[in-house]
């Protein structure tokens, strides 16, 4: 029985990609929740060092803390304004609630708006689909309301026009299926309405544009954007997946060779998470002027996962690992990287160089081999508390039992440990012979009581009889000796003394006529 994984849920990264405080449509979707951290690893007691493998892990992930900094606020545009306005979206798709919802999200303090527009193509259809229970308990009933989004000629406006976004001073824009043809729209309105500062614009379903037609995308939005500010962020095709369900990269567009792949064919990104992102770049001051790409990351040993890993780690809000992504991201911690390779590369070390690094690492190595340690003995801990107690009940009720609840637990703690084992790996279905397992725990068990049987009797054999039994006898009865003759001592002191008042208070009264000797006695 060994254990042969380090530091459980650490290694596997699942617990970081959970929403901190999710919005309350979290609660009715159906989409599978990631697994909880004790998945199906071996669990023992005798702890091995990790394998190279996971040593690896760890030294990235001590590579990628001491990449990310502590949390800072975040730098926000001046002029984000109090009115908002959504478009593109269908009603009838859950993006459009979704929107609203983190646009009127009351975590995030940094979108204060008192004004919410919604332009959509059926005004009727979207109070249905758009106004739930949230939009109720939020108050986004008192700054909601709705455009119609209709031509001049009858046909659906794809863009709203320049009185519906009069007073509008940030706007939200959304073009699915990847249509490049609508940014220039989009531009040249949000260029001509004096009221507008910023816009963010999402584009779903990306999978299928390359990095010219994005680069093309960019330097048309450069040229003509003079009086406001943009993001522009690209996703693959929508999932139902919750956002914080996996780790995500951003890539600026510019960063990307020519050639190179942005979005894979078949790749998908998350409808909740694409969502967050824009609304947060709404806000971000160093993201205005940017074309990003996201991408979902879900192996947990990429770059993105111990990036984003790290950040929740260490208390990022999502607001602010958004920023982080944004401007330093994958590409800034692997220029760390190659900047720290070359350095290294640049100078030769000394030997007593070469031999502090050697300390060191020997000392790191022993730090998290403890830290490996404990990890994974804490992991076993609940069970084995509740089995070591449930032990103590049904002794309890048979009329058994003779010392605390405390006391008990402590006395079979090694063996609800190894019930706790055994526990986990029946519940992931790992393959062992329970039996042979129980046999081996037995004999373990015997032999640590045998050698502490023969660690105690060499003990008592080396102990000394003078040392130990005749002179602590002989301190004691020497104590006990000059402990009576004081007080003996003391005795006679006080009876003599209280013989000495009595006769003065018979000379007071007269009764008794005191002599010279009993005078100069007195005196």
């Amino acid at each position: 029985m060994k254990l042969t994984i380090a530091l459980l849920a650490t290694l596997t990264g699942t617990t970081a990609f959970l929403p901190s405080r999710p919005t309350p449509h979290h609660t009715h979707s159906t989409a599978p929740q990631p697994p909880k951290a004790l998945n199906a690893y071996q669990i023992g007691f005798e702890i091995d060092a990790p394998t190279p493998e996971q040593q690896d892990s760890l030294d990235a992930l001590e590579q990628v803390r001491k990449f990310i900094p502590n949390p800072t606020p975040v730098v926000q545009r001046p002029d984000l304004g109090t009115s908002v306005l959504i478009s593109g979206f269908n009603p009838q798709d859950p993006s459009s609630s979704m929107a609203l919802d983190f646009l009127n999200n009351e975590d995030s303090t940094h979108l204060l708006f008192t004004r919410v527009i919604a332009h959509v193509e059926d005004v009727k259809l979207a109070k249905k689909r758009m106004i739930g229970r949230n939009a109720r308990y939020t108050g986004l009933l008192d700054k909601l309301s709705f455009l119609e989004a209709a031509g001049d000629d009858g046909s659906v406006a794809a863009v709203p026009s320049l009185e519906e976004l009069e007073g509008v001073s940030s706007w939200v824009a959304h073009v699915g299926d990847g249509d490049l043809s609508k940014l220039n729209a989009i531009v040249e309105m949000a260029e001509a309405a004096p009221s507008v500062k910023n816009v963010s614009i999402l584009i779903s379903g990306a999978q299928s544009l390359g990095d010219i037609a994005l680069r093309e995308a960019e330097d048309m939005l450069k040229s003509k954007t003079t009086t406001f500010a943009y993001t522009l962020l690209a996703v693959g095709e929508w999932n139902d997946e919750p956002e914080a369900s996996c780790a995500y990269g951003l890539r600026n567009v510019t960063d990307v060779e020519a050639g190179g792949s942005l979005i894979g064919l078949s790749e998908t990104f998350s409808r909740e998470e694409s969502l967050r992102l824009v609304t947060e770049c709404l806000a971000i001051d160093k993201a205005s002027g940017l074309c990003l790409v996201a991408n979902a990351s879900k192996n947990v040993t990429s770059s993105e996962s111990r990036l984003i890993r790290g950040m929740r780690e260490a208390g990022y809000t999502r607001h602010q690992e958004v920023e982080f992504m944004v401007t330093k991201g994958v590409k800034g911690y692997n220029d760390m990287l190659q900047q720290e390779a070359e350095q290294s590369a640049s100078r030769p070390l000394t030997p007593e160089e070469i031999e502090e690094a050697k300390r060191e690492e020997e000392e790191q190595k022993k730090i998290r081999q403890e830290e490996y340690k404990q990890a994974s003995l804490r992991a076993l801990e609940p069970y084995a508390k509740e089995w070591a107690e449930m032990q103590y009940e049904r002794q309890y009720n048979l009329k058994t039992m003779i010392m605390s609840k405390e006391a008990f637990v402590k006395t079979i703690w090694d063996r609800a440990l190894f019930e706790s084992e055994l526990h986990e790996k029946k519940k992931w279905g790992k393959e062992f012979d329970e039996d042979a397992e129980r046999k081996a725990f037995k004999e373990r068990q015997e032999r640590e009581r045998e050698e502490k049987r023969k660690r105690t009797e060499q003990m008592l054999a080396a102990l000394n009889y003078d040392d130990v039994i005749k002179k602590p006898r002989e301190t004691e009865r020497a104590e006990k000796a000059y402990w009576e003759r004081t007080n003996e001592a003391l005795r006679e002191k006080m009876e003599s003394e209280e013989a000495d008042k009595e006769l003065m208070e018979k000379i007071m009264l007269g009764l008794v006529k005191a002599d010279d000797d009993d005078e100069g006695k007195l005196e």
